[in-house]
């Protein structure tokens, strides 16, 4: 448990990484490779939720679910005629997903954090697009942006792409490291 705590606590394992390959590191990693790694890698889109899913988890009943794809294909209809400022007027209309007021520049995401229609759809639509689409919780009409834009690659998002583009050089150092400092406990 001590090895673990040490090695791996985050600030720690942040040095380490800012010392080797930060912008004065031993070996420094541009900031055009950290940007293409983010941009291989990530993706990102707004939505509006229009859900099938009760308050208590429950899948809408046939005659529910009938209304909420009927109300979904409209604000989809909506949605991709309009800008940017008219999307974010629908979603806040229309969008029943509690978690977009925390992400009002859409979500930032990599494979395996989303549900997986919502990710698919969203890997697979080009900058601009909309579309409708269909998960467990409910019709998604998804609108996909940009990931160049500074809002976005914020100096939080820089130092996680970092980690991320060197996660495996970073676990090969500390196991050689465990490796060549083994540590004992006298009891």
């Amino acid at each position: 448990e001590f090895i673990e705590s040490v090695y791996y606590d985050t600030q720690k394992v942040l040095k380490v990484v800012n010392y080797y390959f930060g912008k004065d590191g031993v070996e420094p990693v541009s900031e055009s490779e950290i940007l293409e790694y983010f941009t291989d890698n990530y993706t990102r889109c707004k939505h509006i939720l229009i859900s099938t899913v009760d308050e208590n988890g429950s899948t809408f009943t046939a005659d529910a679910m009938k209304s909420a794809k009927s109300k979904a294909q409209s604000v989809y209809e909506k949605a991709k005629k309009a800008d940017e400022a008219a999307f974010d007027a629908l979603m806040k209309e229309y969008n029943q997903d509690e978690g977009v007021a925390s992400y009002p520049n859409g979500y930032v995401f990599t494979t395996g954090e989303m549900v997986d229609d919502f990710e698919k759809a969203a890997f697979d639509m080009e900058v601009g697009e909309t579309r409708l689409i269909q998960s467990e919780y409910g019709f998604h009409i998804m609108r996909k942006l940009t990931l160049n834009d500074e809002k976005v690659f914020t100096e939080e998002i820089r130092k996680n792409m970092l980690m991320s583009l060197k996660s495996e050089e970073i676990a090969n150092m500390f196991e050689q490291w465990r490796e060549d400092f083994p540590i004992k406990v006298n009891r």
